[in-house]
């Protein structure tokens, strides 16, 4: 038997193992709880950051309010921090996108905010 199909048995075998200590997807365990707050320490402004996860329903409703990306960023970052629109718009660029950053770093929730069509 040749290293490339010994490796490929071990990595089938390997996979077959694995698909049987994983466990059925139950959505009920992915649910965003609105209550917990998360934090994530942003560097380029030496602060800890608190922040909530939103649900999709959330993002969406925000989204739809946007007139572009930028006032969705803002609108959804608001909710998120938990302080109203009107401050978030006032945010510098700079501060705003590394604390979405860093949030997405963590999380990688704000990804989700890329498929969104602002104002739709």
């Amino acid at each position: 038997m040749s290293k490339v199909e010994e490796y490929k048995r071990k990595l089938e075998e390997w996979e077959k193992e694995q698909a049987v200590k994983a466990k059925e997807f139950n959505p009920d365990e992915f649910l965003v709880d609105s209550k917990r707050l998360q934090e994530v320490f942003v560097p380029e402004i030496n602060r800890i950051v608190k922040f909530r996860l939103l649900t999709i329903e959330e993002m969406n409703e925000a989204a739809a309010k946007a007139k572009d990306n930028m006032d969705a960023s803002q609108r959804i970052i608001a909710k998120m921090l938990g302080i109203p629109y009107s401050k978030a718009r006032r945010l510098r660029g700079d501060v705003l996108a590394a604390i979405m950053q860093r949030i997405d770093e963590k999380t990688r929730f704000l990804t989700i905010m890329s498929t969104l069509q602002p104002g739709k």
